[in-house]
């Protein structure tokens, strides 16, 4: 199976034995040179080495396990107390998963049922030697070897009655000889050569007899060579024996017996040499299981590594630009000499269409200084798009810069150093407004706004204090709020013109979290035109009513007086935690104030990704302007790939005064997640979300409605998607599920059932539920490239949503490229993905295996 490589492990300081020929210094150096890389996750390539340092281990981490479940040695502690080791249960939480390299260690492991997987790899060896010489044994003075120390009975050999050999005992320097009483007929042979070594072990006999064995270094020498080893019948050596090896012994006497069989000795030469074993044994096969288990695959890819586009940062900057083009210049400038320690992005908005070229040129000027992202649209979506961020955005926090402002080198380090300063559960603002009690004046309530009685306005230049209303011309938001905001609807969507004052409402009342304004003047300024009376949005008049009527709505709804009975002004408020989680959802507002009347709003919103499937857009855009749909429904289209913008600006002036159509233009490839990204700028009661390659009936979004209607709004309907066929897993070859018969495919033409994964290429899901899927983390980045798999989790498992597959064929079909090279499931990053994703919705206990029967 073909499978993407990275490099995910940081060796620090590996632990190997010096007394092995090759051994286990052999398969760290291929760990070393093969998975080393300096940002990777810490391995211990012996784990009871570390924790017997006894300084718990508080990153995360992953390990080799070497020691067998029980011995008696005071100074290498066996599993059983390992496990109860303090430094070891300190340790645990950041553990990721275990290798061993028996699977005697492996069930013993599992049995304990750890969070974290435990993944078997064999023992590699190097293959640079002679293998064994079954004639040259035959016609050679015969030596009988007893090689290592760790958990060897040497009584045993010393009793063995092995007549016709010579008896060698070798050992390394370390060797204590007074702990053992050995018979004459043994001869100690301290350390040879490798080379010595290894023509010894080609001509040669092995015995030995174990205590216990995890995994062998002797055992897999001799299986590598074919050399026959007489030896005590242990799990562990089963493991690479296999249960038929024919020189097992169970007591001396048969030992002695074995030994003076030629015959079995020649058929145990020709046993080892036809192993299936064996070639588990080189490097490649060692690399392969590394690659291709549990344990390593769920290690997150490193940053250097990622694929292109995916790449974290601390900061993500957000500008949203309209009318003020000429400031755009000087902003980046100065973005490109922030002195800032950490690293950030640009996302850079744009909401004129007219000014699409003239920014262009500004992105071709600065993304060789700038990780710069430009995103076009067709429609003002005013300062809206501040909440697709949430899952646009590769930053961990959002800093919203206008472009009427001008920052210093130091405005990224102030808001971070400042963020942590008070404590990370806040939101910090440059500006803002703070209101004193007093009561709604219902018949003028425009009044507190035009005179300011029982407002109070904060610049820049005052001292850190708390307020109720941020400005958002710079604010820093984490994505955790962020994310959260997306549980709550505007009750109106005029609201979205004053959407700064919208997100104080819903942070300071319904979230709980503190509003900071810092002093910011030494680090930023704003230019002559910020109080332009032509431009600036606060002068607007819808704005400024915007601005009453929500006054109005929030005085309603009791703020802030719900947050005054608490001083904000003590200190250390705004470390104070609340006890929300993540994916807070508020109970249902009552609607407010009617229908909009600036934005138009409709039944459905339908949503397309386009990348590469350019030549079937004009058909599909035609086909939904002649849907037969009784309904209201807008189209949009965003697209991500830049060489097609000419072609998707014709056709969106084709068709822009027939239907409803808004496009989106963005620099980078975003993949399907603007699909949930947008949720918070749709302005339909349900999404639809539709492929490029979907050929679409006049039936088409009437039959998704009506579906919609019949299954509620609690459930998503697709028209093909999987199903789990086993909650089963083999976690050294998770690949199997997808790749194998893990799951079963449904088609557009199979009849209505439950399936386990929707398929995002056509689906249809209220607004509301998708609202609450929007307010969930995706686990990482790359998980942005099966967002219709972390979907049905959020919605199953999360949400308790059924995933509903209808027989779709007399409504769609799908292009004769559907399944070309262009294909996203064929992408290697994207099956990468999926398998990873995998192996993260198990550990969070969501392995479903619906009925394939619909209860309607």
């Amino acid at each position: 199976m073909e499978t993407l490589r990275f490099k995910k492990f940081r060796i620090d300081k590996p632990v190997s034995w010096n007394t092995h020929r090759g051994g286990w210094r052999y398969v760290v150096d291929i760990l070393q040179s093969e998975f080393h890389t300096p940002d990777g996750t810490l391995l211990l390539t012996a784990v009871e080495d570390a924790i017997k340092g006894g300084r718990p281990i508080t990153e995360p981490w992953t390990g080799f396990i070497h020691q067998v479940p029980r011995n008696n040695l005071p100074n290498f502690p066996d599993l059983e107390r390992l496990l109860k080791d303090k430094t070891w249960l300190a340790s645990l939480k950041h553990c990721q998963g275990l290798f061993t390299i028996s699977n005697y260690l492996k069930e013993y492991l599992d049995r304990q049922s750890f969070p974290f997987p435990v993944n078997c790899v064999p023992y590699a060896v190097d293959f640079q030697f002679k293998e064994f010489d079954y004639d040259a044994f035959l016609n050679s003075p015969r030596n009988l070897l007893f090689v290592g120390e760790f958990m060897r009975n040497f009584q045993a050999f010393s009793d063995l009655d092995a007549k016709g050999y010579r008896k060698l005992l070798l050992v390394s320097e370390t060797f204590i000889r007074n702990n053992i009483s050995l018979s004459p007929s043994v001869t100690i042979m301290d350390r040879v050569s490798d080379e010595e070594y290894d023509a010894m072990l080609a001509r040669n006999i092995v015995f030995l007899n174990l205590l216990d064995a995890p995994a062998n270094t002797t055992v897999v020498e001799c299986l590598a060579r074919n050399t026959p080893i007489l030896i005590n019948k242990l799990p562990g050596v089963v493991d690479y024996l296999g249960e038929d090896y024919p020189f097992y012994y169970s007591s001396l006497e048969e030992a002695a017996m074995k030994l003076s069989d030629d015959q079995l000795i020649g058929q145990t030469v020709a046993y080892l040499r036809d192993s299936p074993n064996k070639q588990k044994l080189r490097k490649e096969y060692f690399i392969n299981a590394i690659h291709t288990g549990s344990v390593y695959r769920s290690l997150p890819i490193p940053r250097n590594q990622k694929p292109s586009g995916f790449e974290p940062f601390d900061v993500t900057v957000v500008i949203t630009s309209y009318k003020r083009l000429y400031n755009i210049d000087g902003l980046l400038d100065a973005l490109c000499r922030q002195e800032f320690e950490g690293s950030f992005e640009v996302i850079l908005w744009n909401n004129n269409i007219d000014n699409a070229a003239e920014l262009d040129n500004l992105y071709q000027k600065y993304r060789e200084r700038l990780t710069i992202r430009l995103i076009h649209s067709t429609e003002n979506y005013y300062c809206a798009m501040r909440l697709a961020m949430a899952h646009l955005m590769q930053g961990e926090h959002l800093l919203i810069c206008d472009d009427d402002v001008v920052p210093g080198p130091n405005y990224i380090t102030t808001f971070w150093n400042k963020f942590h300063q008070y404590g990370q559960d806040v939101v910090l603002c440059a500006r803002g407004h703070l209101f004193e009690p007093h009561e709604l004046d219902e018949q003028h309530p425009e009044k507190v706004w035009e005179t300011l009685k029982g407002i109070r306005f904060y610049d820049e230049s005052v001292a850190d204090t708390y307020l109720h209303f941020f400005h958002a011309d710079n604010c820093f938001i984490p994505k955790s709020v962020l994310l959260k905001l997306n549980a709550f609807e505007l009750d109106n969507p005029d609201f979205i013109l004053v959407d700064d004052y919208w997100m104080s409402y819903i942070i300071s009342h319904e979230l709980r979290i503190p509003i900071l304004k810092i002093q910011l003047d030494a680090e930023m300024a704003f230019t002559p035109c910020a109080d332009d009376k032509g431009i600036a949005l606060f002068h607007n008049p819808k704005v400024r009513k915007e601005r009453v009527n929500f006054y109005v709505y929030h005085m309603k709804k009791g703020w802030p007086n719900s947050i005054m009975q608490t001083s904000l002004q003590q200190n250390g408020s705004a470390g104070r935690k609340n006890n929300l989680s993540d994916n807070l959802l508020p109970a249902a507002h009552q609607p407010w104030g009617g229908k909009s009347i600036h934005f138009k709003s409709y039944d459905l919103s339908v949503v397309i990704c386009s990348y590469s499937r350019i030549h079937h857009l004009a058909g599909l855009i035609e086909r939904f302007q002649k849907q037969d749909f009784s309904g209201t429904f807008e189209l949009i289209i965003w697209n991500n790939n830049v060489d097609n913008v000419k072609e998707i600006d014709r056709l969106y002036a084709a068709y822009k005064d027939l239907m409803e159509i808004k496009v989106i233009h963005s620099v980078k490839n975003y993949f399907c997640m603007p699909r949930i990204a947008l949720t918070g700028l749709l302005r339909g009661n349900c999404v639809v979300w539709c492929d490029d390659d979907i050929i679409i009936k006049p039936n088409y979004l009437s039959h998704l409605y009506e579906k919609h209607l019949q299954f509620g709004p609690n459930a998503l309907v697709c028209i093909s998607g999987h199903t789990f066929l086993s909650p089963d897993i083999d976690e050294n070859l998770p690949h199997l599920v997808w790749e194998g018969d893990g799951v079963a495919l449904h088609t557009v033409d199979q009849d209505e059932m439950l399936v386990s994964i929707f398929h995002g290429n056509s689906c249809i899901l209220s607004k509301e539920l998708m609202r609450k899927a929007a307010t969930f983390r995706m686990p990482t980045l790359e998980t942005g490239l099966v967002d219709d798999y972390w979907l049905s989790y959020v919605l199953s498992q999360e949400l308790g949503a059924r995933l509903v597959k209808i027989k779709g064929d007399a409504i769609m079909s799908f292009a004769d490229d559907a399944n070309g090279q262009v294909a996203m499931w064929r992408n290697r990053h994207v099956r990468y993905q999926k398998i990873v994703f995998h192996l993260y919705h198990r550990r969070k206990n969501w392995i479903p295996v619906p009925d394939s029967t619909l209860v309607s």
